[in-house]
C-alpha cells in the first residue's frame, strides 16, 4: 500500500501508475477535499476504483458525482466490513479486466 499526504499526490500518482483501489477519506490535508479528488480522478482515462470513507459519510447521502466505480464505507467500520468491500472491488476489477481483454 502507498499512503499520500494530499489529494494532489493521489491524483498525480494515478496519472502515471496503475492503481487497484484507492481508500479515500473525505478530509484531506492540502487544498483538495476527498470530493475534489474524486472529481479529478473521474477525469482520468482509466478512473481507479475508490472506497470513500469518512466519519461524516452516510450511505443515505450518495455523492453528487457520477463516479463509475465507487464504494462507500462510513467510519467507524470493522475490519470485516473493509474486507467485504475489498472483495467486491477485487471482483469488479476482475470483471473489468475481462471486459477490456
Amino acid at each position: 500500500p502507498t499512503v499520500f499526504e494530499t489529494g494532489q499526490e493521489i491524483v498525480d500518482h494515478c496519472r502515471s501508475n496503475p492503481v487497484d483501489v484507492i481508500i479515500l477519506d473525505l478530509n484531506l490535508r492540502g487544498k483538495h477535499s476527498g470530493w475534489d479528488v474524486l472529481g479529478l480522478l473521474k477525469e482520468l482515462d482509466d478512473a481507479p476504483p475508490v472506497i470513500l470513507t469518512s466519519g461524516s459519510l452516510s450511505l443515505n447521502d450518495p455523492p453528487d458525482l457520477d463516479y463509475p466505480r465507487l464504494w462507500m464505507l462510513p467510519k467507524p467500520f470493522r475490519l470485516a466490513e473493509l474486507e467485504d468491500v475489498l472483495t467486491k472491488v477485487a471482483t469488479d476489477n476482475a470483471k473489468t479486466a475481462t471486459e477490456q481483454a
